[in-house]
C-alpha cells in the first residue's frame, strides 16, 4: 500500500510502497538517498526496558510498533518505540505521556488496553496488550470482501467503541482503517492505535503526528483532516469508518489514485462512491449509512454516533430477518417482549372475608413496622462501616506517603552516584516511574519534573556527542582532501566530497561545508585544466 514521507533532505512528499524492504531509497525529486523506513529500527533479540523485540508489526506517524516480549510478566506485548525526533521535544514528551496516562484508563471490550509506558536510554516507549489474530486489512487483501453482515456488525463494534472515548476521554482516533481493526482468533473485534488520537478538548495536548515521518493512510482520510483543520472531532473518525466500511463489503477501496496526492484530492472533490454500483447485492440501508458517513461537509454526517449505531443496528435488524448470520462474535442483545400484565377480575366478598381481609391487614402493618426498623439499622451499620473504611483509606494514604517520601529521599541520595553511568540513569528513571505512579499528587508532581531534567540533561548531552562527532568527520574529510589535493589529485578529492554528500553519516548536517568544497575543487579542476591549455 503507498504511504506518503517527506524527504529529509528536500523536504518534498514521497510516495513509497509499504510492501518494498530497500536499505535505501533515493528521492525523485533532488536524489539524495535516505534510510528506507520500511526497515526495522530495532532488530530481533534488542532489549528495551522490560521488553524483548520479537519483530516489527508496522510503522505509524509516532514511530514503529513491535511485537515483543515483557519480561517480568512472560507475556506477548505490542511495544510501540517512538521516533528519536520526537525526543527532542520535552514538550511533546509532556503531551505524550499525559495522553498514554489518559488511555490506560480506558477500559472497552472492543479496545486495545495500554499497558504503560517507559524510557530507557533515550528510547521513550509505550507498551500494548497483544492480541492474536489479523487485521481486517490482511483479510481483504488475502480473501477479498466479506459479508455484509459481518461487516455491520464490526463498524458497530468499532462506532460502540469511538463513542465511549470521545463522550468519557474527548478523545478522537484520526486514523480508523481495516489496519487499525483486528478480528481476533475468538472472532472479537478490536480497535488499535489509538496511541496517535487526540484529546480534543485539551488545548494543550497537541498534534502526536511529526513531521518528515508518514502522514497516514491517504485511503480513508476524511475531506477535513485532508485539508489539515485544526478543529476536527468525532465525525472525521465516523468518514473513515464509513470508507472502512465501503472497502469491507466491496473488496476495494472507494477511493484509488497513482499517488497520495490523487486519492486526497478525491476525498475532497469526488462523489461519494455507492458500493451497489459494484455489487448488486449491497442492501440499501448499507449504501446510505456509507453514504451519510462520507459526506464531504462533516456537519451533513449522522449527527451523533448514537444515530449512526442506530442505523446500523436497523441494517443488522433487516439482514437477520431474511435469514443472514454473522461469524462476529459480539452480537446485537436480543430485548425480550413484556407480556402486558392484565388487570385482576372484580368480585364480591362475604362479610367473613372481610373481617378476615382486616386482621391480615394489620398483621401486615405490625410485620412492616418491624422491617421499617430493620431497614433503618441496616442503613446505621453501613454508614458506621463507611466511616471504618474511611479512617482505613486514611490510614493507608498515610502510609503511602511516608513510603514515597523515603523513595524520594533514598532517589536524592543515590542520584549523584547513578547519573553518571548507563546503567545507573536507567535505574534512576525506573525509581522516577515507581514515584510517579504512586497515586500521591505532590509526590507524581516531583517524579514528573525530575523526569522532564533527566531529560533534558539526556538530550544535551546527545547534541554534545552529535556535534563532536560531525566536526570528526569533517575534519577527517578535509584531512582526506587536502592529502589527495596536495598531490595533484583533485579529481579523487572531488569524488570524496560527492560521495559523502549522496551517503555520508552526517551529509545533512555538513551539506554546507561539503558545497563549498565541491565548489572550490571544481574551480582548482577548472583553473589547472585552462593552464594546461594556454
Amino acid at each position: 500500500m503507498i504511504e506518503q514521507y517527506e524527504c529529509p533532505s528536500c523536504e518534498k512528499s514521497i510516495d513509497l510502497d509499504d510492501s518494498r524492504c530497500e536499505d535505501f531509497v533515493a528521492c525523485p525529486h533532488c536524489g539524495n538517498q535516505f534510510k528506507s523506513p520500511n526497515i526495522p529500527t530495532y532488530p530481533k533479540g534488542t532489549v528495551i526496558g522490560d521488553y524483548i523485540i520479537e519483530k516489527r508489526l508496522g510503522v505509524g506517524g509516532m514511530g514503529e510498533v513491535y511485537l515483543a516480549e515483557q519480561k517480568s510478566m512472560m507475556r506477548p506485548v505490542a511495544l510501540k518505540v517512538l521516533h528519536p525526533d520526537l525526543l527532542e521535544d520535552s514538550s511533546y514528551l509532556e503531551r505524550f505521556y499525559r495522553e498514554v496516562r489518559t488511555l490506560a484508563q480506558i477500559q472497552h471490550p472492543n479496545i486495545v488496553n495500554a499497558i504503560e509506558t517507559g524510557y530507557d536510554d533515550q528510547i521513550c516507549y509505550f507498551s500494548m496488550s497483544y492480541i492474536k489474530g489479523n487485521d481486517l486489512k490482511h483479510s481483504l487483501d488475502t480473501a477479498g470482501a466479506m459479508s455484509e453482515i459481518d461487516a455491520l456488525h464490526v463498524i458497530l463494534n468499532i462506532a460502540d467503541a469511538l463513542k465511549y472515548v470521545w463522550e468519557r476521554h474527548n478523545l478522537i482516533h484520526r486514523d480508523i482503517k481495516p489496519a487499525n481493526i483486528i478480528l481476533t482468533d475468538e472472532r472479537e473485534v478490536k480497535l488499535m492505535d489509538l496511541g496517535i488520537s487526540k484529546i480534543v478538548t485539551d488545548d494543550k495536548s497537541g498534534d502526536l503526528t511529526i513531521a518528515g515521518m508518514m502522514v497516514g493512510s491517504p485511503y480513508y482520510i476524511s475531506p477535513e483532516q485532508a485539508r489539515a483543520e485544526k478543529d476536527i472531532d468525532w465525525r472525521a473518525d465516523m468518514y473513515s469508518l464509513g470508507a472502512s466500511f465501503y472497502h469491507m463489503i466491496i473488496g476495494e477501496l472507494p477511493f484509488n489514485a497513482k499517488n497520495a496526492l490523487g486519492i486526497i484530492s478525491a476525498h475532497l472533490s469526488t462523489p461519494i462512491p455507492d458500493p451497489r454500483d459494484k455489487n448488486a447485492q449491497v442492501t440499501d440501508k448499507s449504501a446510505n449509512i456509507i453514504g451519510q458517513m462520507m459526506q464531504k461537509n462533516k456537519n451533513d454526517r449522522f449527527q451523533s454516533w448514537d444515530d449512526a449505531i442506530k442505523a446500523i443496528k436497523d441494517a443488522i435488524d433487516g439482514l437477520s430477518g431474511h435469514g443472514a448470520e454473522t461469524t462476529i462474535l459480539t452480537a446485537l442483545p436480543k430485548t425480550a417482549l413484556k407480556k402486558e400484565k392484565k388487570p385482576p377480575l372484580k368480585k364480591l366478598i362475604s362479610k367473613a372475608d372481610a373481617i378476615e381481609t382486616v386482621k391480615k391487614s394489620v398483621h401486615k402493618t405490625l410485620i412492616g413496622n418491624l422491617y421499617i426498623r430493620f431497614i433503618i439499622l441496616v442503613v446505621l451499620l453501613f454508614l458506621t462501616f463507611l466511616s471504618f473504611l474511611k479512617v482505613v483509606k486514611d490510614s493507608i494514604h498515610e502510609r503511602k506517603t511516608k513510603e514515597v517520601q523515603i523513595k524520594i529521599k533514598n532517589y536524592k541520595e543515590e542520584k549523584p552516584k547513578l547519573a553518571t553511568t548507563k546503567d545507573g540513569r536507567n535505574e534512576l528513571y525506573k525509581k522516577l516511574t515507581t514515584i510517579q505512579n504512586s497515586g500521591i499528587e505532590q509526590a507524581s508532581a516531583w517524579a514528573n519534573n525530575e523526569l522532564k531534567t533527566l531529560q533534558k540533561n539526556a538530550f544535551s548531552k546527545k547534541q554534545q556527542r552529535q556535534k563532536s562527532d560531525v566536526q570528526k568527520a569533517l575534519d577527517h574529510l578535509k584531512a582526506r582532501s587536502y592529502a589527495l589535493e596536495k598531490k595533484g589529485k583533485v579529481n579523487r578529492a572531488l569524488l570524496i566530497w560527492r560521495t559523502y554528500k549522496t551517503s555520508g553519516a552526517f551529509a545533512k548536517e555538513l551539506q554546507n561545508e561539503i558545497q563549498k568544497a565541491i565548489d572550490y575543487l571544481t574551480n582548482q579542476k577548472r583553473n589547472k585544466k585552462q593552464n594546461i591549455i594556454e
